[in-house]
């Protein structure tokens, strides 16, 4: 069981049509936005081990792979999993890591990082 104060991502998807166009981006500072809001202090996401475009758009936003993976039984198939988090304690409300010479805006993204 989770603490109280630690949000968890169950999906986050965009409809492939609408990929690369900074809505992913959008909706997890959002989401990050109003989790602070509500008092939580962290956040937590799986994403599965082969699947490096989640990973790359949540390492992207400044989550970070904390060590703990597991398995899923898909189909008496075991998927692996990796956890990442993020703390939603620092000052910067957005969720996303900017680059000094940003705009502000968080559309860019590495290639396929977008696509979940």
């Amino acid at each position: 069981m989770l603490r109280p104060d630690v949000a968890s991502v169950t999906d986050l998807l965009v409809e492939p049509r609408w990929h690369r166009r900074g809505h992913g981006s959008r909706l997890l500072a959002a989401c990050t936005d109003l989790w602070r809001g509500d008092g939580f202090v962290t956040a937590l996401a799986w994403a599965f081990e082969a699947d490096t475009a989640m990973r790359a758009f949540l390492t992207s936003a400044g989550w970070e792979l904390d060590g703990v993976a597991r398995a899923l039984d898909m189909d008496d198939l075991l998927v692996p999993q990796v956890r990442l988090h993020t703390d939603l304690s620092s000052t910067d409300v957005s969720g996303i890591q900017q680059s000094p010479e940003s705009n502000g805006e968080t559309g860019a993204l590495p290639d396929g990082a977008d696509s979940q």
